[in-house]
């Protein structure tokens, strides 16, 4: 197992022993709300980020586990009573650890993946992100990406105005030129909703994986066409002097 890239100066940590796969959130939350309520953590300290390190069992025929965009919610969720099913700390007598995932709360979700024999979070709240891979490469969007928690039509516009400006403004060479050691991206970008709205339109319009962003790649697609990240942080910044700012590591 390599080293974690992803930390922060912790003042409220928790180990659960599962793991949130798209779907099926409601089956991590009957693990992980009762095992932190256990745990008696109380309220971690806001705003604050949270990086979840995810350990995780390979999908069946492949080597890596599934990757954080499709853990990130059921993460959050896992932290509040502010969702629609699970168990609820108030019900068990504790605190939450967040009051809920709105932006007052939290300015950062980091989430890593690596592979392991069995399932486990280990949760770390903290006041920043720290990044631990060496800084590869940059790239600055002037246009704003929408939330899309769900998927509509009302989609379709906003994310073809930012996945065209992102293209605009990519240095093809420079990010074919890190593609083979890239491990991990933050995005970071002006303040919005909750950490966890956004992340699909940010990573498919950078690696170029859903056909709306293959589209505006065009023909010679994206340098980073293929990369899948096992390490996704969405980061708030209210003096960013752009919308979004993708930071490649490895």
């Amino acid at each position: 197992m390599e080293g974690w890239l992803f930390d922060t100066h912790s003042g409220w940590t928790a180990t659960v022993p599962s793991a949130p796969k798209f779907e099926t959130y409601r089956q991590y939350f009957e693990v992980a709300v009762p095992e932190i309520a256990r745990l008696r953590r109380g309220a971690a300290r806001t705003p604050c980020v949270v990086v979840a390190r995810v350990t995780a069992r390979p999908v069946a025929g492949r080597s890596q586990p599934g990757g954080p965009k499709d853990r990130a919610k059921g993460l959050m969720d896992a932290l509040h009573d502010d969702r629609r099913n699970g168990p609820k700390y108030r019900d068990l007598g504790a605190v939450p650890p967040l009051p809920d995932d709105h932006g007052e709360y939290v300015h950062g979700l980091a989430v890593e993946v690596q592979a392991g024999a069995s399932d486990s979070v280990e949760y770390r709240l903290g006041p920043s992100l720290q990044v631990a891979g060496k800084h590869l490469f940059v790239l600055d969007v002037s246009v704003p990406a929408p939330n899309d928690i769900a998927e509509s039509a009302a989609l379709v516009a906003p994310r073809r105005a930012f996945v065209e400006d992102l293209v605009r403004r990519c240095d093809r060479r420079a990010a074919a030129a890190c593609a083979s050691k890239a491990r991990a991206v933050v995005v970071r970008h002006r303040p919005q909703r909750d950490e966890d709205n956004t992340w699909a339109t940010w990573i498919s319009a950078l690696t170029g994986g859903s056909v709306w962003s293959r589209e505006a790649w065009g023909p010679e697609g994206s340098p980073l066409a293929g990369w899948s990240p096992m390490a996704i942080a969405s980061v708030a910044d209210p003096t960013l002097p752009c919308e979004v700012r993708y930071e490649v590591y490895g």
